[in-house]
């Protein structure tokens, strides 16, 4: 029997239609990921993409409700030679604190929460654990791409703070909030990683990142 639900959520998005690799997948820690966005080839498919159509209704109901002047911001990240320019959308900025909604599940919680409590791998660690570190890596990268793009305007950028929702939740206890420092130096790393990516994306082989559920578990 046809679903017009599932002919309507399957309707690809802006981000979905965008040529140039984002802040997303180009602060993500495996340089493979990276090189193959650079590529511009497909991640490996995956059947699990209903969660991220409840993220972007959810962003789109928090933007709806927040002042026009600290949400949904567009910035300049950087251009590539050859490539063009790379652009991203922060959700949300005032005062020096930028940030991001994440959604999540409430199962993934406890390895998110470990993750962020230890920021460094342990001996004997659960892999969920891990695969929460590597997540929070990558969103943690993507959000000093922005703060980068945003000092680069004339703000200064203090805090990142990365707000979650499960989407499996059902009061305030399923929303959850983790901050870091923002580091100029580190930004400008990530950003010369990318550029060095790009100046040697066929000149070499761009390993996987052991932690990366692309490369591991869809491929």
């Amino acid at each position: 029997m046809r679903s017009i639900l599932l002919e309507v959520l399957k309707q690809p998005t802006d981000r979905d239609r965008q040529v140039n690799a984002g802040p997303s997948v180009l602060g993500s820690p495996c340089n493979s990921c990276v090189a193959r966005a650079l590529r511009n080839e497909p991640n490996p498919s995956s059947p699990y993409w209903l969660g991220g159509v409840y993220g972007t209704a959810t962003h789109k109901l928090v933007e709806s409700r927040l002042d026009p002047s600290v949400s949904e911001i567009k910035v300049h990240i950087g251009h590539l030679e050859g490539y063009g320019d790379i652009n991203g959308t922060v959700d949300y900025f005032k005062d020096g604190d930028l940030r991001d909604w994440k959604s999540t599940m409430r199962k993934k919680r406890p390895g998110l929460q470990k993750a962020y409590d230890h920021p460094a791998p342990e001996e004997g660690e659960a892999n969920t654990t891990r695969a929460s570190r590597f997540k929070l890596k990558g969103y943690i990268n993507q959000e000093h791409f922005y703060g980068r793009a945003l000092e680069a305007l004339g703000h200064k950028v203090d805090t990142l703070t990365l707000e979650f929702f499960c989407r499996d939740g059902a009061g305030d206890d399923d929303i959850f909030v983790f901050q870091y420092d923002y580091d100029p130096e580190y930004a400008e790393l990530l950003w010369n990683r990318v550029v060095y990516i790009w100046e040697n994306l066929y000149t070499r082989e761009w390993e996987s990142d052991p932690d990366c559920f692309p490369c591991t578990v869809l491929s």
